[in-house]
């Protein structure tokens, strides 16, 4: 609880994945990956409820284990075409009494608890109605490229001669890592819940790795080990 607030972690695992089949469960550095998300829930003081949703027993066995409860989700909320607002609202209508939600994806396993501590101060203290984790692009807007019949389209030369990197604005991407929201911005949401007031809290690497894939799921085992991070 923060501010009188009670607060609520959500940890959406559904059992199928096409791209990485039974991602949530694979190892890293010794422990099921969903258990990086569980453990660093339950690292943050404010929090009061670590919830993971999901339709699968065996996450929701091994979710047990690493001190999580369990939501069970309903067959269809768990498809692959399933929306993440639905899957959000489904569990916080079981938790009437949470004021904010803090969502925490498996496939971003990386996580300092000062960073949970600050997302949700900062909330609250700027009564914000959401905010979520961003990393800086390393290149702006304008590069990105189209490709019609197979070549490159650039944008047009007097374009290119004023967007050197230095001279442009800093622009930012979500990174999957933590989105926070007040309550009632997700049942207000129509299909994105971002509210008014969105803020951001700036990531870097490799905090702000999201998996995707094997390749990604590689890459996160090289990093918690030459970084030497551990499941909290």
């Amino acid at each position: 609880m923060y501010a009188g607030k009670e607060i609520l972690a959500i940890i959406p695992a559904r059992g199928g994945s096409k791209r990485l089949p039974r991602k949530n469960l694979l190892r890293l550095g010794g422990d099921p990956l969903i258990a990086w998300s569980i453990r660093a829930a339950l690292s943050c003081p404010y929090i009061d409820h670590v919830v993971v949703s999901t339709e699968d027993e065996e996450i929701a066995t091994v979710s047990r284990k690493y001190g999580a409860r369990i939501h069970p989700r309903p067959t269809h909320l768990a498809l692959d075409e399933t929306p993440s607002l639905p899957v959000f609202v489904d569990c916080v209508q079981q938790f009437p009494n949470s004021d904010i939600v803090m969502v925490l994806q498996p496939t971003s396993p990386f996580r300092k608890e000062t960073d949970l501590v600050k997302a949700i101060e900062t909330l609250v203290d700027q009564q914000a109605d959401a905010l979520i984790s961003v990393t800086k692009m390393k290149l702006g807007s304008v590069w990105a490229l189209t490709v019609r019949q197979g070549l490159l389209e650039f944008p047009p030369r007097q374009a290119l001669e004023n967007i050197r990197t230095q001279d442009q604005g800093i622009q930012y991407q979500p990174n999957g890592n933590l989105y926070v929201y007040t309550r009632q911005t997700l049942l207000n949401a129509e299909r994105y819940a971002f509210g008014e007031r969105t803020l951001p809290l700036v990531m870097a690497a490799p905090y702000d790795l999201d998996i995707d894939d094997a390749v990604g799921f590689r890459i996160a085992e090289a990093i918690a080990h030459e970084f030497d991070l551990h499941c909290p």
